[in-house]
């Protein structure tokens, strides 16, 4: 989960509330039964309140008062100093980017859940390059004869 923090008023909004937000977003997964999970929590500082701004590498501090275990899941939280521009789609400076691509992945093991609605026929598409599996509509052609006699 990330949090773009664009101004300085932002970082002390966030910082007044003590970064609640993960620690909610944690919580209501629990509620919900989610039970094995890693929840990685990131500010993504950029502009002015950015101490990386303008230096050559991105800044990663660690907000160990917001890191916590529950049964097999935890929070584990960070704000993230960029050294460019975000546009909140993408981030402008490449090594912001590789930074940010090593902290998510940071060692872990991914082992993505399949597709719950999968079961379900409604609106699915078939991939692109699949054969179409569907029944063929059968174009009947009629020709008329028409017979002409002169006298």
């Amino acid at each position: 989960m990330c949090k773009l923090i664009k101004s300085d008023v932002a970082a002390k909004k966030a910082n007044a509330a003590g970064n609640k937000h993960f620690m909610h977003m944690f919580d209501v997964l629990q509620k919900e039964k989610c039970t094995n999970f890693e929840m990685l929590g990131i500010n993504l500082i950029y502009q002015q309140p950015s101490k990386a701004k303008g230096k050559k590498a991105p800044k990663v501090e660690s907000l160990k008062t917001l890191s916590r275990t529950k049964d097999q899941s935890s929070l584990i939280a960070f704000d993230f100093h960029c050294v460019g521009d975000c546009t909140g789609l993408r981030m402008k400076d490449e090594t912001d980017q590789k930074a940010l691509n090593k902290l998510i992945r940071g060692g872990r093991t991914f082992e993505l859940s399949g597709d719950p609605l999968e079961d379900s026929r409604v609106g699915q598409k078939r991939p692109s390059g699949a054969p179409d599996s569907r029944p063929k509509k059968v174009q009947r052609t009629t020709t008329k004869t028409t017979t002409m006699t002169t006298e």
